[in-house]
């Protein structure tokens, strides 16, 4: 069951979705939320050309960055304790400054689960070069000990879950995974999977249908030939099942499994407003 949950800031927002939804889903699995700050190091201590003479002004520069990120997080999560303790959700607060995938990997063993924004990973953001964790994401996901669930800034409708199965590695671990949540024993669950022909689609979805089983969840199959573009049938599919989060495998590599890594799984950080949760 799930017990702890890594909560990952950047300063930028006080009221993201992701913020809501880890204090949430704390609240109802009686879980500890943890809220790291994330200072990326290399934004702060810029390289640049240094004048002769400069180097004063560029420490000063430097100093200034690094305080001004500081005091945004330090916002942030001063809002965060606040919320948490209107939800009366046990939680702690830390910030800490570095390379953030390799700092938010070694920090998410400490616990369950990983909550972060995944708008952070679209190229066409407006969000200033300075800030975020941009293609740190993209790290993450290959990097990360834990499942990461990724929550773009708007609340999910839905309450159903919707799991993503090609028969691979990484999707039978984050299948694992999400059932160790316990989340899918109170919700509707759907597994749906793609192949080249409808029988393999069926023979593969059913093998997660059955792992289901085994820990009574009861789940749906949706199984079909895997025409068109997979990231467009998933979001698509999600609206039709009033999903509220999808489940899916990370980095495959083959041409089968780029349903889980690549084009897929950009298609959906970038396209799709639900929560990713996501394993390697």
């Amino acid at each position: 069951m799930l017990k702890s949950i890594l909560l990952v800031v950047d300063g930028r927002f006080t009221k993201h979705a992701s913020i809501g939804l880890a204090i949430r889903w704390a609240r109802e699995a009686d879980a500890t939320l943890a809220a790291l700050g994330i200072i990326d190091e290399a934004k702060v201590y810029t390289r640049e050309a240094v004048p002769l003479g400069g180097g004063q002004a560029k420490r000063e520069a430097d100093a200034i960055r690094l305080e001004t990120q500081r005091a945004k997080i330090e916002a942030c999560l001063v809002e965060i304790g606040v919320q948490c303790r209107r939800e009366q959700v046990w939680f702690t607060t830390r910030t800490t400054l570095g390379e953030p995938a390799d700092e938010v990997a070694l920090e998410a063993q400490r616990y369950d689960l990983l909550v972060l924004p995944h708008d952070l990973s679209r190229p066409d953001t407006n969000v200033p070069a300075e800030e975020g964790l941009g293609p740190e994401l993209w790290k993450l996901l290959h990097q990360a000990p834990r499942p990461v669930v990724t929550v773009a800034d708007e609340e999910p409708v839905g309450q159903a879950i919707l799991i993503a199965y090609d028969g691979s590695l990484q999707a039978a671990r984050a299948l694992q995974l999400f059932v160790a949540t316990g989340w899918g024993t109170n919700r509707a669950v759907h597994v749906v999977s793609y192949a080249d022909d409808a029988q393999a689609a069926a023979e593969c979805g059913q093998r997660a249908v059955d792992f289901l089983q085994h820990h009574d969840i009861a789940a749906t199959l949706h199984a079909d030939a895997g025409r068109g573009d997979i990231g467009d049938r998933l979001i698509e599919q999600a609206k039709t099942l009033q999903a509220g989060m999808i489940v899916m495998g990370a980095c495959g590599r083959s041409r089968a499994q780029e349903f889980w890594l690549g084009s897929v799984t950009r298609r959906l950080l970038d396209q799709c407003g639900l929560p990713l949760f996501l394993y390697h």
